[in-house]
């Protein structure tokens, strides 16, 4: 069976995902099919931001599990394919007071920017700025799937800075845009 599904891969040129009995159950090789025996698979592996990295060849004896077009897969698919889409040393950082931030803020409410919120505590909130005043701001949460997490407020005395046009906030933005393509309705 797994030598029929990656054969199928290789034909429609699509992204799979391999884990060996080598591997943790939540790690997994990603990438296209570049050769195919009774033997051996050599993947195209891609990295998370839609880059090729290079060659792996996997012995079919042990490998134990295939996913084939799962929503991480077309996303990365997506990315991949839209590679020449995405500007790297355009990122953005701006670290300071409610004061500093709020024209900033400002553009990106009037743009609809996705914007990397900065807290206090080392965490962090993504999405597309609504609106704000004195004390908060409204953001249309985004996860990292480009999934929609709907609204969320935050207090600017926990914020301590903000990021966008990132890599990670341009495909963010990206699968956002897409996603309707990775369900099925």
């Amino acid at each position: 069976m797994f030598f029929d599904l990656l054969s199928k891969a290789k034909e429609m040129n699509i992204l799979v995902g391999l884990r060996t009995n080598n591997m943790e159950f939540e790690e997994s090789i990603i990438g296209f099919v570049h050769t195919l025996n009774d033997k051996i698979v050599i993947l195209q592996e891609i990295d998370q931001y839609g880059k090729k990295e290079g060659l792996t060849s996997i012995n079919l004896n042990d490998i134990v599990n295939v996913d084939y077009n799962d929503r991480y897969q077309k996303r990365l698919l997506c990315v991949y394919l839209n590679q020449k889409s995405l500007r790297s040393g355009k990122k953005i950082s701006v670290f300071g007071t409610h004061d500093k931030l709020t024209e900033i803020i400002s553009d990106c409410i009037q743009n609809k920017t996705l914007i990397k919120l900065l807290f206090t505590n080392n965490n962090y909130a993504t999405g597309v700025p609504i609106s704000m005043d004195s004390s908060n701001i409204l953001i249309q949460s985004i996860g990292w799937e480009g999934d929609d997490d709907g609204l969320s407020a935050y207090s600017f005395s926990e914020i301590i800075g903000l990021q966008y046009n990132s890599i990670e906030e341009q495909i963010i933005s990206l699968l956002y845009q897409n996603n309707k393509m990775f369900y099925d309705f």
